[in-house]
């Protein structure tokens, strides 16, 4: 949202009102589904916090999970977003009027993906005291980020603040990162993630440039196939377990 927000105040600086509001359209599009990483976040902080201190194994296991709900999320709202761009601004916005916003759209469904997968990371550096590092991160990816901006704005208009706040989004996460290096490699250097990508970058693929599904049939079966494999293969049973209970995120809390 931060980096959102420069884009926005850089935008009406340098190219004007409509520009801001061909960004600000697509932001409203893609505000509810950036803010499910938040909503979790404030539900496991408090717990988190106390298990790094008296439990680490279990507060791990449990940002792990946070970080495969995450990941699974990510990958049918980003080739939704992503493929189906145009049929959303047009239904929404009407495309004669704001044909500018869907490639706009498009890097932020990729900004989505990067935001929701990596995530956990971020919230293992707010509940082990590190926070100074996010801050630290944050301060220094603005600075480039107005920097970039100045350039990227001013070459390739509503696509190029886009661009930037993709590549912003991508070096915070990747600091955010290289302070769980282990981790990654454990929780994403695996068959199962591995295929799982793999299956989304070939079906976001296939749906753009080969075959055209109307929007209306795409979406539901994309949203029903990631539920099924996530359900019957990217989850043990042990996870579908606590997923499923009601009373998942209360008995955390109680922790």
């Amino acid at each position: 949202n931060l980096f959102f927000q420069i884009d926005t105040i850089l935008l009406s600086l340098w190219m004007g009102n409509l520009y801001v509001g061909l960004y600000q359209a697509v932001f409203k599009l893609i505000i509810l589904p950036l803010m499910i990483p938040d909503i979790l976040n404030l539900a496991l902080l408090p717990a988190l916090s106390r298990l790094f201190v008296s439990e680490k194994q279990k507060a791990l296991k449990i940002l792990y999970l946070l970080n495969k709900i995450l990941f699974i999320a990510s990958l049918p709202i980003t080739i939704v977003l992503f493929v189906y761009s145009e049929d959303i601004i047009n239904l929404i916005y009407g495309y004669n009027q704001y044909s500018a916003s869907v490639p706009v759209l498009r890097m932020f469904a990729l900004n989505i993906f990067f935001r929701f997968s990596f995530e956990a990371f971020a919230l293992i550096l707010t509940t082990t005291n590190k926070q100074i590092i996010r801050m630290y991160t944050v301060i220094v990816v603005t600075v480039f980020n107005i920097i970039l901006n100045y350039f990227f704005i001013r070459k390739y208009g509503l696509t190029g603040a886009a661009i930037v706040s993709l590549i912003s989004i991508i070096l915070v996460y990747g600091v955010y990162s290289f302070y769980s290096s282990v981790l990654i490699k454990k929780w994403y250097f695996n068959m199962s993630t591995f295929l799982l990508t793999l299956v989304a970058i070939l079906i976001g693929y296939v749906l753009d440039s080969v075959v055209f599904i109307k929007f209306y049939i795409g979406i539901p079966i994309i949203l029903l196939f990631f539920s099924a494999i996530g359900f019957y293969f990217y989850f043990n049973q042990e996870e579908r377990k606590m997923l499923f209970n009601l009373n998942f995120l209360n008995n955390i809390k109680k922790t």
